[in-house]
């Protein structure tokens, strides 16, 4: 994961922007299956759109909330590090620099 939370730039279908951020596990479970098979953690990712409290900001959450599937798609499976499966989503508020951000809150099991 490197040094701290990971962000990245999304576009969602009209082409405004959201910041993604992929961040620190929020639970760890080590040798979750007999005799050390593997580990599951959960991870917290972030869709953050625009300043809460305005109009753009609730359009731009809808259209990421129309998009989830593709969103979730682009998630689950399996990868190099483990397999993904999105398990949660709400709607948020998140204070980023001092700015309160309106966004989607994704819950991510890995299993290693």
């Amino acid at each position: 994961m490197g040094r701290g939370p990971q962000r990245l730039l999304v576009a969602d279908r009209h082409g405004r922007r959201a910041l993604g951020i992929v961040d620190y596990p929020t639970d760890i479970d080590i040798g979750s299956t007999m005799q050390r098979g593997s580990d599951h953690l959960s991870l917290p990712v972030l869709v953050l759109v625009a300043q809460t409290f305005s109009r753009e900001s609730r359009d731009a959450l809808s259209d990421v909330i129309a998009g989830s599937a593709d969103l979730v798609a682009a998630i689950e499976g399996a990868h190099a590090w483990g397999d993904a499966a999105v398990t949660d989503a709400k709607v948020t508020a998140v204070v980023v620099g001092g700015i309160e951000y309106l966004g989607l809150k994704l819950t991510v099991d890995v299993q290693t």
